[in-house]
């Protein structure tokens, strides 16, 4: 009999464990990441630079040059601004700097995080000039021509120039290899040429200069170049070129406001984060990854140093094995760094509003962003020319001119479509969906709130050029604050 009577409570004791067990496991598998053996490779801190593929670590030192046009060549006689002035946008002190952007981007804000590699900065190697352009100029008779001859000459000269005004690059060939790489030491040339704007050459080839006290060197650095007026955001949207990012523009400024890769030639100040695809794929930023053959759910945080070594709550990514990891959407959370009297003190100031951003991303084997056909209409459409000007833009096309005038802060793109042209430069990641009233097209500059329903969203079809099958999931945005928002997918 005393063993009758103990039995049962036994087991009961028993199954109540096994239910208890059996809902937490669920909880926690509804707010949890897909399981590390079955993740593919999202190719995460894979991008690099295109010259000397070194990857975005450390801290890099950047010569900037003061350049100015020969008299009657430049939009202004002399350039407007003294060294000190662009001292302090670059390096601080003083909010904002391109340097405290770079610190804020890649999350890892100590020295000693810095120095160890993960985190990535600029720092002054020295700031030289002003000193008259010394290119030698085009022959070309045909003045579009004869400009852009002159653009590309410059790449090469301007080592030459600072060489011959006694800098010396050797000091920064730190493995005494006789070549200074990108990794070795960056170039920023600031000029009157034109007030805004910016274009770099990732891999402008090496060019030996003499050193001061004798022989020479070969310098391969990269080198960009920027108007006199820039804003800070160009300034680090050419300088994040020189460690390997790429374009997001569109036809029409798509992802303006919510990412630096996007359009930043204003004469406004501009601040955005890069977009999490670039800092995912520069190291600086792992995001969760979830299936989305399951139902779940997942809370995001704006973007901030927060996130330190963690990564706590950022930005998710959600892929469907079948579609494996050459399509996903990416998720993140992104809130206006403002105060109460609506002045920006972080980095992340400009958006148009808080809530979640979707991203829709294609890519090839390599994890490189594929090129979609331009869907807006060829009269608006940024005209290519020979192949050799395939992402080349200029600010007098339709991107950098009238269209992103009138694609202003606040305003969604005005139209539907992907937008997306010339070659690898242009992008598949995109928001998706974007704009009021248009609840499934590509395009856009408005994060989603809870106030917006639920969303769904769709696959490319196997040409890229449209939608294709529904991913089967509805989301809804829920329980959002200034700090961050919590979404839920699950079956329609």
């Amino acid at each position: 009999m005393p063993v009758l009577n103990t039995a049962p409570p036994t087991f009961i004791r028993f199954g109540k464990f096994i239910i208890i067990s059996w809902i937490a496991t669920l909880i926690l598998t509804l707010d949890a990441p897909a399981q590390a053996a079955s993740t593919p490779d999202f190719k995460f801190g894979s991008m690099v630079n295109p010259q000397d593929h070194s990857p975005a670590r450390g801290v890099r030192p950047l010569l900037v040059i003061l350049l100015q046009a020969r008299p009657g060549q430049g939009v202004t006689p002399t350039l407007t601004h003294d060294s000190t002035y662009y001292e302090r946008r670059l390096f601080g002190p003083g909010y904002p700097n391109v340097a405290d952007y770079f610190k804020a981007n890649s999350f890892f804000m100590t020295s000693t995080a810095l120095r160890g590699g993960r985190g990535m900065n600029w720092h002054k190697a020295a700031i030289i000039g002003p000193f008259i352009d010394t290119t030698p100029p085009s022959t070309k008779t045909d003045p579009e021509a004869a400009k852009k001859e002159n653009s590309n000459r410059r790449f090469s000269s301007i080592k030459g120039i600072a060489a011959t005004h006694g800098f010396d690059f050797g000091h920064y060939d730190r493995n005494r290899d006789g070549t200074v790489s990108e990794a070795e030491l960056g170039i920023l040339v600031i000029d009157n040429f034109s007030h805004i704007g910016g274009v770099t050459s990732a891999n402008p080839g090496c060019i030996d200069v003499a050193r001061p006290a004798g022989g020479v060197i070969s310098v391969c650095s990269a080198v960009s170049f920027i108007g006199e007026d820039t804003n800070i955001a160009t300034f680090a949207h050419e300088l994040s070129h020189q460690l390997g990012t790429i374009d997001l523009y569109g036809t029409n400024c798509l992802s303006k406001n919510l990412s630096l890769m996007s359009c930043t030639a204003a004469n406004d100040l501009f601040l955005s984060f890069l977009d999490p695809w670039h800092r995912s794929r520069l190291g600086w930023l792992k995001p969760r990854l979830f299936r989305l053959d399951r139902v779940g759910t997942a809370y995001l945080s704006e973007p901030s140093n927060g996130y330190e070594d963690a990564y706590n709550n950022g930005p998710i990514i959600l892929y469907d094995p079948s579609h494996g990891p050459r399509e996903y959407f990416m998720l993140e959370y992104r809130a206006r760094q403002r105060d109460k009297a609506n002045q920006p003190y972080g980095y992340d100031a400009d958006i148009p509003r808080n809530g979640v951003v979707v991203w829709h991303i294609k890519t090839d084997t390599d994890g490189n962003l594929l090129s979609i056909p331009d869907r807006i209409p060829d009269r608006l459409n940024h005209k290519c020319g020979e192949k050799n000007d395939q992402g080349i833009y200029h600010t007098s096309t339709a991107i950098m001119g009238k269209r992103l005038q009138e694609n202003t802060i606040q305003q969604p793109t005005r139209l539907s479509g992907i937008g997306l042209s010339c070659g690898k430069v242009m992008s598949a990641v995109v928001i998706s969906p974007g704009g009021q009233g248009r609840p499934n097209r590509w395009g856009g500059s408005l994060p989603w709130t809870p106030r917006s329903g639920p969303f769904f969203l769709k696959w490319l079809n196997n040409a890229n050029t449209g939608y294709g099958q529904d991913t089967g999931m509805r989301f809804r945005i829920y329980d959002m604050n200034r700090k961050g928002a919590r979404v839920r997918w699950d079956p329609r």
